[in-house]
């Protein structure tokens, strides 16, 4: 009990979007307090299976970087931070469309999880112009 109870104070913490984009970096800089063999554990890719692709210790990888998505009944979440450009990107959406079925829901997040992709790629693209 205890355990979930600190999970639950750490997890109710607000954070800014300028907090987040900051610990992603610090993070995968080797700058955030956790050891390097560590950071570099955490960017060891394993296959998860079909449908998520790879994944390593908290970290996934794509063609925007390294970084972690989210989702909760009421946002969704992307961040990623490339270390070879030191670009950072978090696209956030809030209040999405829930299915009525399992299924229909299934299909309404992987909708959502793949635009919000999708715009964030468009994102950095432009930003390189």
């Amino acid at each position: 009990m205890e355990h979930r109870e600190e999970h639950r104070r750490i997890f109710l913490q607000v954070n800014t979007p300028a907090d987040i984009t900051k610990w992603i970096e610090l993070l995968l800089t080797g700058k955030a307090g956790i050891s390097p063999e560590n950071v570099a554990l955490m960017k060891e890719m394993e296959v998860a299976d079909t449908e998520r692709g790879v994944y390593g210790l908290g970290l996934s990888v794509d063609e925007l970087g390294y970084g972690h998505n989210g989702a909760h009944l009421s946002y969704m979440s992307i961040l990623r931070y490339n270390p070879a450009t030191k670009t950072t990107v978090l696209i956030v959406a809030s209040f999405f469309k829930i299915g009525v079925s399992p299924d229909e829901t299934k299909a309404d997040l992987s909708y959502l999880s793949s635009s919000l992709q999708k715009t964030a790629v468009r994102a950095v693209q432009l930003a390189k112009r």
